[in-house]
């Protein structure tokens, strides 16, 4: 059955039934209940009210979410989005932790304002065995360390955005191992053009659909060209304000060069 969430975030269905009903009964109510009851039921309910809760901003005004959410973890949950969560008291590594038993994950979205640290994320990624798509921009715990250990252990990644992390051309070399990534973006991030290089000539070189590396200063003319002629499937490419070094002259003769059926958006800018 197809369910979708409303602006509070309840369940709404064409034919609603019992069980949304009583789920959107219990969500209205939920800073009145004892969230350690949460625990007891069966894991289907749990991811529903997880769902619920994630995606309606007014609910994770009024409820406290850090005590609400290991709870309704469990062995079965295959996607937690936190794109919402925007409290002043951030996620830390005691989220982390909980998500540990999540196994079976597939899509992993965080929020800007985490307070991860490295082991945190590295004892999560070894768990996740998985993971299809991971969100995780603007965070500085996500270093070279932990993208050998995504790499390692997450072998069916095929969406990654680490917008203004810390990983460097070291971490992006431990990337090009995997063979299904078709969406990266490394905007705003100290990747260069060895590191850029070897994701591209890797295993998912031949797959890649979208690369973002714009605001990447360490990215050069040659970058592009590599890219051009590794990504035949390439629909989108962000590449403006890299190199502050590359000429008008040296990017148009890139540009002119690309000929890519499949490509729908491509951004760039040149120094004048």
């Amino acid at each position: 059955m197809a369910y979708h969430a409303d602006s509070r975030g309840f369940w709404k269905h064409k034919s609603s039934t019992l069980v949304t009903r009583c789920a959107d009964i219990v969500l209205r109510n939920l800073p009145l209940i004892d969230v350690t009851s949460l625990e007891y039921l069966p894991p289907d309910l749990q991811d529903l009210f997880l769902y619920k809760i994630t995606y309606s901003e007014s609910l994770l005004k009024v409820i406290n979410f850090r005590e609400i959410f290991p709870v309704l973890l469990n062995g079965s949950t295959k996607k937690i989005n936190l794109k919402k969560y925007s409290a002043a008291c951030k996620l830390n590594d005691s989220s982390l932790e909980a998500m540990e038993k999540c196994v079976n994950l597939k899509h992993l979205f965080f929020p800007d304002n985490t307070d991860f640290t490295a082991e945190g994320l590295k004892k999560l990624f070894v768990k996740l065995p998985n993971l299809q798509q991971l969100h995780l921009p603007s965070c500085e715990a996500l270093d070279d360390e932990v993208a050998q250990i995504i790499a390692a252990n997450c072998l069916q990644l095929r969406f990654i955005n680490v917008f203004a992390s810390k990983i460097t051309d070291i971490g992006l070399k431990e990337l090009k191992n995997l063979d299904h990534l078709e969406y990266v973006s490394f905007s705003n991030t100290k990747v260069g053009h060895e590191g850029i290089t070897a994701l591209v000539e890797g295993n998912s070189g031949q797959n890649l659909i979208e690369l973002k590396i714009d605001n990447c200063p360490n990215v050069k003319v040659e970058t592009l060209r590599r890219i051009v002629e590794c990504c035949p499937k390439l629909e989108i490419l962000l590449f403006y304000n890299c190199d502050p070094s590359t000429s008008r002259h040296d990017m148009m003769s890139v540009l002119e060069d690309i000929n890519m059926k499949n490509m729908k958006q491509l951004t760039w800018s040149v120094n004048w």
